[in-house]
């Protein structure tokens, strides 16, 4: 969850400052797209086992990151320290990691 925390940050530094040359010039852009990379590198595709609605193939696929260790590290899963799937803070932080670091390729 770190490096997702700190993207959410580097988000919220360019968004409350404007700064486009600390983005573009000065490395903001490198690191956003670096944490996005990693973080797009954990998704794995999955799909719903047992889903009635056989019209619509996309409503069968979702994404989950495994493995991971929460905010709470106390919660890590078992056996102890294997990480966890799909812990709400984590899954937050890198789907606006994944967001600002296209965002910041665009600017």
């Amino acid at each position: 969850h770190i490096s997702g925390d700190i993207a959410l940050l580097l988000s919220k530094h360019f968004y409350q400052t404007g700064d486009i040359d600390w983005l573009s010039n000065k490395g903001g852009e490198d690191i956003a797209s670096c944490i996005a990379q990693f973080w797009a590198s954990r998704v794995v595709e999955q799909t719903y086992e047992n889903n009635d609605n056989d019209d619509n193939d996309d409503e069968d696929v979702f994404y989950s990151i495994k493995g991971v260790i929460p905010p709470d590290e106390f919660a890590t899963g078992t056996p102890k320290y294997s990480g966890v799937t799909d812990n709400p803070w984590t899954n937050l932080v890198a789907s606006k990691s994944l967001l600002f670091g296209l965002k910041a390729q665009q600017i």
